[in-house]
């Protein structure tokens, strides 16, 4: 796994706890209760999705450097040590790898 995928993963767990505390805040306090029960179509689903992306791409913009430093932490990059056949699939003529009959 690559670091920008640990990334990713971090960003979009940190935006479905956001979306979910926010939407069960305003839901308490019966701030969406116009809108809870209504129908919606393909256009105002597509709507609601890039605003939901944009502001929580808007909001956790900051803490990139954070899912950084710990996807650093999940993810040690070592140097890795060249295998017994490396030396032969470089002596390979690259034809023979992009077309093989």
């Amino acid at each position: 796994m690559t670091l920008v995928g640990v990334v990713n993963i971090l960003f979009n767990l940190c935006k479905s706890v956001l979306t979910l505390t926010v939407v069960g805040i305003l839901h308490r306090f019966r701030l969406l209760d116009g809108i809870w029960n209504h129908t919606i179509y393909s256009g105002g689903i597509a709507n609601a999705n890039t605003i939901f992306n944009l502001s929580c791409a808007i909001f956790l913009l900051p803490f990139v450097g954070i899912y950084e430093k710990i996807s650093h932490k999940l993810i040690k990059d070592e140097p890795v040590t060249a295998g017994k056949y490396d030396e032969m699939l470089d002596a390979l003529n690259p034809i023979f790898i992009s077309t093989p009959p």
